[in-house]
């Protein structure tokens, strides 16, 4: 038995308290693009033959995904799943500091079924939707090498579940920066799954940072909000 290989891509930078041009759904910064450039080089220097490119339902992702694509000569059609998408934020906009971190589970090891993320989607659902998913994707033959553009919290479930063997474990406190890659070895039994990589950024190491996604994400949170109060 050969296993298949996934390659988990998170999309690439984006600012989401920009300007009013693609609220809730922003596309990727200049940055982001340079990034997603070096993930296509990685790809090139290793001969890595994808036969299959999935992203979800965001400008992000799909934008991530079509500059790698491009760049690989690729001509297939990027595929859109769906149930993929990241876990969904409540509609209340929160005032309190606190809350906003409680809420992104800054700070954490590991979540209850039960807890939401800013008020919104439980883990307990959300882990189930994106596994689920992903069970599908396996299931389905004619590909041997995947790559899944997606989100930090969607990366998170699927190796949450590849290193404990529970569909419904999540651990936040493993990073995922832009555009980095993860990858997951696959066989035929649900776990049956080899974790060979987590958070790289192909050409890309910036040694003084120490803050996490989530928590630059709370305070740019904090700082969006008080402005609005100002």
């Amino acid at each position: 038995m050969v296993r298949r290989r996934i390659f988990l891509m998170r999309h690439a930078e984006v600012d989401y308290f920009g300007d009013a041009e693609g609220v809730g759904d922003p596309p990727l910064t200049a940055n982001g693009r340079q990034q997603v450039q070096r993930v296509a080089k990685f790809f090139e220097a290793r001969k890595v033959n994808l036969d299959t490119v999935l992203a979800t339902p965001y400008q992000r992702t799909q934008e991530s995904a079509k500059i790698i694509c491009q760049q690989l000569g690729i001509i297939n059609e990027v595929q859109i799943v769906k149930d993929l998408g990241e876990i969904v934020a409540g509609a209340d906009v929160l005032t309190s500091e606190q809350a906003i971190r409680d809420g992104l589970f800054v700070g954490r090891k590991r979540l209850s079924d039960e807890e939401r993320f800013l008020g919104g989607e439980t883990i307990g659902h959300f882990c189930d939707r994106v596994n689920t998913a992903m069970a599908g994707i396996r299931k389905k033959s004619g590909w041997q090498t995947l790559l899944i553009v997606g989100h930090g919290g969607v990366n998170t479930a699927l190796l949450s579940y590849a290193l404990s063997g529970d569909p419904r474990a999540y651990y936040p406190s493993l990073e995922q920066d832009y555009a980095c890659l993860n990858i997951i070895d696959v066989g035929d039994h649900p776990d049956d799954q080899i974790v060979r990589l987590v958070n790289h950024q192909p050409d890309y190491y910036d040694a003084t940072r120490r803050s996490t996604t989530l928590e630059r994400f709370a305070s740019d949170y904090i700082r969006d909000i008080t402005a609005v109060r100002t």
